[in-house]
């Protein structure tokens, strides 16, 4: 199975990054568009700051609809699997996942759309930001099933191997040439932040199952599974789950014969343990805060490659 998807589309504005007092129904309807020199009217903000009237001033609804918004994604998810009967009553299964998702925007705000405090410089900003994430898991599995009289014997065992990897990062500038043409990151004058961020996690997987089953009435299950993960201390990466149940198809003794009404009655007892993966990279460590910024980077880079290692 593949399925691909892509998607591009572009918007003038961001509604959900307004400021309250720059929503349409909120400003002042006897306010115009335009001043007597065909630029946009701006609002009076001062007292958003407790600051006089006049002191600060932004762009009103009509000009915030110059922003550009671009927005681009695309997805991909595969799989393929083969079963292969290699002896009488074995069988061999695999299957290979892929899944790819990326993510690029971007958003560009001219000039005179900034808030402007008196005596200070405005400059328009650009904010870019991207994201991907893979996964890919793989599966391998023997079953084995063996038929006598009334009894029937199962088997099972199989390994799997998870992976995941995301990046992406977010980047602003400002100061460009020209508002309406040389909005680009090549125009830009200064950077005014940039961020990334690199995260890997890892699972493997062993497990079995043995079963058995007399006459379709009376049944027993043992199974196992350990797992190891990359987002557990070292150490601390493996935990065994063990699992046991037994059943009784009522429906099926000689008593029950007569009830017709009923199609299926079993009775089923059962014992296990499980586990969860369902936690933050570098929860195990108490004081470790991770960043998108500066150096902190490179150092959660190193410490996923050391628990990489571990899950070889």
């Amino acid at each position: 199975m593949l399925s691909y998807s892509y998607s591009k589309r572009t918007s003038p504005s961001q509604e959900s990054i307004m400021a309250p007092d720059t929503h349409p129904w909120l400003v002042r309807p006897d306010l115009p568009v335009y001043d007597e020199n065909g630029d946009y009217t701006r609002l009076d903000k001062g007292s958003l700051y407790f600051m006089p009237s006049g002191y600060v001033s932004g762009p009103n609804p009509v000009a915030l609809l110059n922003r550009k918004a671009k927005y681009e994604s695309d997805q991909f998810m595969g799989n393929v699997y083969v079963d292969i009967e290699l002896l009488r009553n074995l069988k061999f299964h695999s299957d290979f996942t892929l899944a790819s998702y990326n993510y690029d925007n971007s958003y560009f705000s001219p000039s005179y759309l900034q808030e402007i405090w008196v005596g200070s410089p405005y400059y328009a900003q650009l904010t870019t930001n991207n994201s991907k994430y893979v996964s890919t898991s793989i599966n391998f599995r023997l079953d084995y099933n063996y038929h006598t009289g009334k009894h029937l014997f199962g088997a099972m065992a199989g390994y799997g191997a998870d992976r995941s990897r995301s990046t992406g990062g977010t980047n602003m500038y400002q100061g460009f040439p020209n508002d309406d043409n040389l909005d680009n990151v090549g125009s830009a004058q200064s950077v005014l932040m940039y961020s990334d961020y690199v995260a890997k996690s890892g699972l493997n997987s062993v497990y079995g199952r043995l079963s058995y089953d007399y006459d379709s009435r009376y049944l027993l299950e043992v199974s196992m599974r350990a797992d190891a993960s990359s987002k557990f201390g070292p150490g601390n990466q493996w935990g065994v789950f063990p699992a046991v149940s037994t059943g009784w198809v009522i429906n099926r003794e000689a008593f029950m014969e007569k009830a017709s009404w009923i199609d299926n009655l079993k009775m089923r007892l059962s014992w296990g343990q499980t586990g969860s993966t369902n936690v933050s990279d570098f929860s195990f460590r108490q004081f470790y805060t991770s960043s998108q910024y500066g150096e902190s980077s490179s150092v959660k880079l190193q410490d996923l490659s050391i628990g990489k290692r571990q899950m070889k």
